[in-house]
């Protein structure tokens, strides 16, 4: 929408409007409360008992998106705009979700979130802008900065 300099996350770029600079990436890790019924798995809930749980995931903050970073089609899903609430609707046992494993290895390590099934995945980060905006001297910075041999990526 013309509305946002530069954007960090994983990459949606399929009309190729964006300039992209890789920045690394996140291990997304899927969780749920100790107290969710697909806790009683151990880790090795199937893709099957999935669909049959809620899924807390995240909404595309741009007005009339309807895209959601890591779902799964055909559950009842909760879309929140940040990791924050996602994390807090997790602890309270409302549903499942991937939550990225820095955010969470203190819940992890103390049994308020247990992994639901075996595969987490890593998620690259990239740093974008349009192609069509000229950036000015504080966003020329950040992405200057931000470089990959500047972060020893």
């Amino acid at each position: 929408s013309g509305k946002i300099e530069l954007s960090v996350g994983e990459p949606f770029n399929e009309q190729q409007l964006f300039e992209m600079q890789p920045m690394g990436s996140i291990k997304m890790v899927p969780v749920g409360a100790l107290s969710h019924p697909l806790a009683k798995h151990k880790g090795q809930a199937s893709r099957l008992e999935l669909l049959k749980h809620r899924q807390v995931v995240l909404k595309s903050t741009v007005e009339d998106s309807a895209r959601m970073a890591g779902v799964e089609p055909g559950q009842p899903q909760i879309g929140v705009q940040d990791f924050a609430m996602k994390k807090e609707l997790l602890l309270r046992g409302v549903g499942w979700g991937s939550m990225p494993l820095h955010m969470i290895k203190e819940e992890l390590k103390n049994k308020t979130l247990v992994q639901i099934h075996k595969m987490s995945r890593d998620v690259p980060l990239f740093l974008a802008w349009s192609k069509k905006r000229t950036l000015g001297p504080c966003a020329q910075f950040l992405i200057s900065s931000l470089s990959p041999k500047k972060m020893n990526l």
